[in-house]
C-alpha cells in the first residue's frame, strides 16, 4: 500500500500540473491570436504615418494650383 501510493504520487502531481500547463497554453494561444490584431494595428499606424507627407503634399500642391489660378484670372 505504501508502494502504491507512493507511484501514484507523481500521477497526482501530474494531475494538478495539468491545469497550469492548459493555462499556459491558453495564454500562449490568445497571444498569438492576437498578434496578428496588433501586427494590422501597427502596419495601420504606419500606413497612416507614411500616408500623411503625401496628403500634406497634395493639399499644398493643390493649393498652389488654385492660387496659380486665381493668379492667371487676375
Amino acid at each position: 500500500l505504501i508502494f502504491a501510493a507512493t507511484a501514484a504520487t507523481p500521477a497526482t502531481a501530474a494531475t494538478a500540473a495539468t491545469p497550469a500547463l492548459i493555462f499556459a497554453a491558453t495564454a500562449a494561444t490568445a497571444a498569438t491570436a492576437a498578434t496578428p490584431a496588433l501586427i494590422f494595428a501597427a502596419t495601420a499606424a504606419t500606413a497612416a504615418t507614411a500616408a500623411t507627407p503625401a496628403l500634406i503634399f497634395a493639399a499644398t500642391a493643390a493649393t498652389a494650383a488654385t492660387a496659380a489660378t486665381a493668379a492667371t484670372a487676375a
